[in-house]
């Protein structure tokens, strides 16, 4: 029995060796090293990188929205479509200059006489074009499947053409910058398309009535417009014009057309507190050029008198007067 005792003594009073003690002494000490550089750029990157991608999912959230409500083209194609149909729905009406000016003070210059009724018909053509200081198209809206235009127009006796222009189009792509579109205004009807080239959207259009025919092109890089009228299918006009606007939207229209050996470029601004059209030429024929400026304003009688008084570069006078055929747009209503 005391054997017994001492053992369980022993053994209560034995020491168990510390293991773990042992092994963690043996391993090499690992220390941690401090990164203030990295430390200090941590936070302000987690913050901006976290705004780039909320910015970029709001990016592309605006991107869808805007492909799935709204129709694009280029920036200008609404005010081209109304330039546009303006200057068809003057060439449609009927005849608005005669053949001949009823008066012609005129010194020796003959060019400008030969010239000058060609290009009072181009100027009538595109005048409220010059003459409109705000842009044409004034509100839009949709209805169903077509979009209805609100185009205003103003004379140079300050009265507004106005009417409804009505387009449906037909898209060619996802981003809807390319469609054909069918549509009408006043009692024309008109039908295009336009087109992409990696570099500039064009324009095409056209509009018949009775043995009429017109026809426009515009591209929005140049800014041009090309403009050709048929009569029972011959080609009677053709030229080009470039319609620019200052801040206040008041606009400059340059013309070009030939004429048989000769080519025409006009330079048309307006003066609205004169009601005139300012006018300068620049006549090329052969290696000859002939220069001058011109004033073109109305005298409102019986018939609409057109007045045209005007200056060449060596200093000639020369005045004309046309009659025009007092309108009141009633073929329109």
């Amino acid at each position: 029995m005391r054997f017994k005792k001492n053992i369980r003594s022993m053994i209560q009073k034995a020491s168990i060796p510390d293991v773990s003690s042992k092994i963690q002494s043996q391993l090499p000490s690992v220390k941690t090293t401090q990164h203030p550089f990295l430390n200090r750029m941590r936070s302000p990157f987690i913050l901006q990188f976290s705004a780039f991608l909320v910015l970029l999912l709001g990016v592309a959230m605006f991107s869808y929205q805007q492909s799935e409500s709204q129709v694009y083209a280029f920036s200008d194609y609404e005010e081209v479509m109304g330039v546009s149909t303006g200057v068809m729905r003057t060439y449609f009406e009927e005849s608005i200059i005669n053949d001949e000016p009823l008066t012609v003070s005129m010194s020796s210059y003959d060019v400008i006489d030969q010239e000058i009724k060609l290009i009072v018909q181009h100027i009538i053509l595109v005048e409220k074009m010059v003459m409109t200081q705000l842009k044409v198209i004034e509100s839009k809206r949709l209805i169903e499947s077509k979009e209805i235009y609100d185009v205003s127009i103003e004379t140079i006796n300050q009265d507004m053409i106005t009417y409804e222009l009505e387009l449906e189009k037909n898209f060619q792509q996802y981003k809807k910058d390319v469609f054909a579109f069918e549509g009408r205004f006043d009692d024309i009807d008109i039908s295009g398309y336009t087109t992409f080239d990696n570099t500039s959207h064009q324009l095409y259009m056209s509009a018949q009535k009775i043995n009429k025919e017109a026809t426009i092109e515009y591209d929005s890089e140049s800014k041009i417009f090309k403009i050709e009228f048929m009569e029972d299918e011959v080609k009677v006009r053709a030229f080009e014009y470039q319609l620019t606007r200052n801040n206040f939207d008041i606009p400059t229209l340059m013309i070009s057309y030939e004429n048989q050996s000769r080519t025409i470029n006009l330079t048309l601004n307006y003066i609205p507190m004169m009601m005139k059209i300012h006018a300068s030429y620049e006549i090329i024929e052969d290696e000859d050029q002939y220069l001058g400026t011109f004033y073109m304003s109305y005298q409102m009688m019986n018939r609409m008198m057109l007045i045209i008084t005007g200056e060449t570069e060596d200093h000639q006078i020369f005045n004309y007067e046309f009659s025009r055929f007092q309108r009141f747009e009633t073929n329109f209503q």
